[in-house]
């Protein structure tokens, strides 16, 4: 490889004790690099989202170049509302003089260890094994454009039969890519599982012990992935890999990357059917991405996209039942009118995103509605000859020749399929406008009401009732429960009222009319009531007609 790039080479080491990999030392080399008390020479996220990065002390982590030891200055940055990394720089207090060595050591927190929904980016460990991605730990010039990386694990002092998997391949690594590139890349180690298949890209690895028939739900989701891969055009065989990893909350999550995803199998009864469809979802990002820019505020094109495509297309290839589908659809729809902020202009939500709470699931029902309205536009003015497909597919056709794919891109296709209206319509789902979709928009199998009810105001972070000890977080002031006397902080003992839900992009919870909260106050129980009724809400949904024609089609 030509020595254009600086170079960065990485040796990483798991350490175990008592069976358990309980940090991953790592000494990095880094030549060709400049630095200076000017600017900083690595930094690692101390925040992805709501993910914590390693909380590093600048003590723990030593430098060295050929002078001798390297004093650095560590600063954690105070990123603007919306953004969604927050970085931990270290920056020499003198110039660098030759290759510098950085030795430092991540920690690895147990797997079922709770934390706040956020991507699978944080090293977890179970039954000897250990998960993550690069992004949480590892520290990387990011001043420069380019660098020649190497990575390779040590596992000699592991259990005979560790293995390393990644989504960009073994045990060593080497490519010349953007630094923030290289942080995309997931990884298991130690004891890991696995299910391959010579004739195929896709492939399947997990640590722990899945809740899952893992070989069923391995075997579709290949197929899954053969009719994405298909049907996207995709001229890429290169290999896809699937990994998994244990997660307290009731249902599955997951991060996906170009060339993979993490998924974490969650503790809660999520079926066959709702886990296809999720996994369906992640692989749909590995076509069609996410658009140039602002990724928060982008998130509607590749998150509607995947919850659009995710029950479409396995659909049509008879890889998912239309009963199954049914009840996704009411579950997506029910998530977007039902959200308090379902007309909150977008620009808004991207702020809100990575602050936690409701703002994160917008970009999935609201773009999921937003494509539906969409593809029944585009049908009904070429009747029935385009569809959506026909501009998801051109934009990717872009991607591929170098063009822009990004929201300029979009709109220019908008209108020159749909005029003017094209554009007005997007502008409507950004400013936050209803979405309401016509009768046909889910085919000929579904029927479309309406209702107004009351919506539904918990008052507090659903976490508060899905992970024991059970404790109220994210108390809304002046909400239903905190005027009936709930606190920051209390303690659950008992409730009814709310009924954790395992579905895939929707709340995690259902909430009834009333909720009861025992809390412990000063060592003594303490019953807490209130109202979760809200400000009226027009809810739209789609049902399964009773005698549906057979090969319904979305």
């Amino acid at each position: 490889m030509a020595q254009s790039s600086p170079q960065v080479d990485v040796k990483l080491t798991p350490i175990a004790s008592d069976g358990s990999v309980t940090t991953v030392r790592v000494i990095e080399t880094l030549t060709g690099l400049e630095g200076g008390p000017d600017r900083p020479l690595v930094s690692v996220p101390a925040r992805i989202a709501l993910t914590p990065g390693q909380a590093y002390a600048a003590e723990e982590v030593v430098f060295a170049d050929a002078a001798g030891p390297l004093s650095v200055r560590m600063d954690v940055d105070q990123p603007p509302p919306g953004m969604p990394l927050q970085m931990r720089s270290f920056t020499p207090l003198r110039a660098i003089a030759g290759p510098v060595t950085v030795t430092y050591a991540a920690k690895v927190t147990p797997a079922l260890t709770p934390r706040k929904p956020g991507p699978s980016y944080d090293l977890r460990g179970v039954e000897g094994g250990i998960g993550g991605a690069y992004f949480s730990f590892l520290l990387m010039p990011l001043q420069v454009p380019q660098v020649d990386v190497h990575l390779a694990w040590d596992v000699a002092d592991l259990p005979q039969g560790a293995s390393v998997i990644s989504t960009a391949g073994g045990a060593d690594y080497t490519a010349r890519l953007a630094p923030m590139d290289v942080y995309s890349t997931f990884f298991l180690v130690g004891r890991v599982h696995g299910l391959t298949n010579p004739g195929s890209p896709f492939q399947a690895y997990w640590i722990g012990t899945p809740p899952f028939k893992a070989d069923a739900m391995v075997d579709w989701s290949r197929k899954s992935f053969t009719v994405l891969q298909r049907f996207f055009q995709d001229p890429d065989a290169k290999p896809y890999t699937l990994l998994m990893r244990p997660y307290l909350r009731p249902r599955d999550g997951g991060g996906a990357t170009r060339g993979g995803f993490m998924l974490e199998y969650g503790v809660g009864a999520l079926d066959d059917a709702a886990r296809r469809i999720m996994f369906t979802h992640e692989m749909v990002h590995h076509f069609v991405g996410g658009l140039d820019g602002d990724s928060s505020a982008n998130a509607w094109y590749g998150e509607g996209l995947a919850e659009f495509y995710k029950v479409r297309l396995p659909l049509r290839e008879g890889l998912l039942h239309i009963v199954d589908v049914a009840r996704e659809i009411g579950i997506m729809t029910n998530a977007y009118y039902s959200s308090p902020l379902v007309t909150t202009p977008y620009a808004e939500v991207g702020k809100l995103r990575w602050a936690g709470g409701e703002a994160q699931s917008v970009p999935y029902n609201r773009g999921f509605m937003y494509f539906i309205n969409l593809d029944a536009k585009v049908r009904a003015k070429s009747g029935g000859h385009r569809s959506v497909d026909d501009l998801v597919l051109a934009m990717l056709e872009r991607r591929r020749a170098g063009r822009p794919y990004d929201k300029a891109a979009w709109r220019a296709l908008l209108q020159q399929e749909l005029g003017a209206a094209g554009g007005e319509d997007f502008d409507r789902m950004l400013r936050g406008d209803l979405i309401v979709p016509p009768e046909g928009a889910f085919g000929d199998c579904f029927t479309r009401h309406s209702a107004t009810h009351p919506r539904s105001e918990l008052g507090m972070s659903e976490d508060s009732f899905l992970v024991a000890p059970y404790t109220v977080t994210g108390l809304v002031p002046d909400s239903a429960a905190a005027r009936a006397g709930l606190k920051e902080g209390d303690a659950i003992t008992s409730f009814t009222g709310v009924t954790p839900r395992v579905a895939h992009s929707a709340a995690n919870v259902t909430v009834g009319p009333t909720v009861d909260v025992v809390v412990e106050r000063e060592g003594k129980p303490l019953l807490v009531s209130f109202a979760t009724a809200g400000a009226p809400m027009v809810e739209y949904s789609w049902t399964l007609k009773t005698k549906h024609p057979a090969g319904c089609v979305l």
